[in-house]
């Protein structure tokens, strides 16, 4: 069954709070969400939230799972160092002049 969870551009996302039963659909760039008055927010991008269940006409096979495996972990790494970039006070331009 072509479904999200078997598509070489879906990309779990795990929850503290949840078992994984969605992601991130990677098939194009991140978009800038746009807020209740319809303007966007260029201050972020997101990915297309998907469940695992879901389908679309763009579906594409896992090929090789060594290559997913690389690709989950070279994601997860791009998130952490995001992550810790972040919340650096320098990258985020909160530190003070001495």
């Amino acid at each position: 069954m072509d479904q999200c969870s078997r598509c070489r551009f879906f990309h779990p996302v795990h929850s503290a709070f949840q078992e994984s039963a969605g992601g991130e659909c990677r098939r194009h760039p991140p978009a800038t969400p746009k807020n209740s008055q319809r303007r966007a927010r260029p201050d972020i991008a997101i990915f297309p939230a998907v469940m695992e269940t879901d389908w679309c006409g763009e579906f594409v096979p896992r090929r090789d799972t060594s290559v997913h495996r690389r690709n989950i972990e070279a994601n997860a790494a791009f998130d952490a160092a995001a992550r810790e970039d972040a919340t650096d006070a320098a990258t985020c331009g909160l530190t003070q002049d001495v």
